[in-house]
């Protein structure tokens, strides 16, 4: 795959590839965009993908695949990226800061990407700037049972006035906020 340094376009979604993300595809400097939606992937995404020379890239699905492990930091280099789908995946830990250095981002799904925490400021931040962020997915956090099962109050994953669609992780139901 490597060797396909001309190759634009890569789009084997809903296939069963069924395999590891192979580092080799940061080879592919030429890319526009990456689409591995619902392949079967697995495991980690290679660190070599976010060190990748792509100059061009502007869109990365991920999205509804076994990948795992966290969001490299170095997220923050792919700077092309205009829509990014990380969803419904098992990855852990946070969306890293460096998040809001995607500053040509216009499209971000995290919802059941399986990562904690609060959606950072700094991406946040690119919502309420000049920049052209429109669509803000993640998981609205569910209220736990606590004792006899009383709902107990717990924050929301995406802080106010950030994100357009929140959606409920057991349900799958994502709908737009309105603020």
């Amino acid at each position: 795959m490597g060797l396909l340094t001309q190759l634009e376009f890569f789009s084997v979604f809903e296939t069963d590839i069924n395999g590891t993300l192979p580092s080799e595809i940061a080879l592919c400097t030429s890319l526009l965009d990456l689409d591995l939606w619902s392949t079967g992937l697995h495991g980690t995404v290679p660190e070599e993908l976010y060190h990748a020379q792509w100059e061009r890239l502007g869109y990365l699905n991920l999205g509804r695949n076994d990948l795992s492990g966290t969001i490299s930091t170095n997220i923050g280099k792919l700077t092309t990226l205009g829509a990014l789908y990380l969803n419904d995946n098992n990855f852990r830990g946070t969306l890293p800061t460096e998040i809001g250095l995607l500053t040509l981002l216009e499209t971000i799904h995290v919802d059941g990407s399986g990562l904690t925490g609060t959606i950072p400021q700094s991406l946040c931040d690119l919502r309420e700037s000049d920049f052209s962020l429109h669509d803000v997915q993640a998981d609205c956090a569910e209220p736990p049972l606590g004792e006899n099962n009383v709902t107990m109050q717990i924050p929301q994953v995406c802080p106010l006035g950030c994100c357009t669609n929140c959606c409920i992780p057991s349900s799958g139901v994502c709908a737009p906020i309105v603020y």
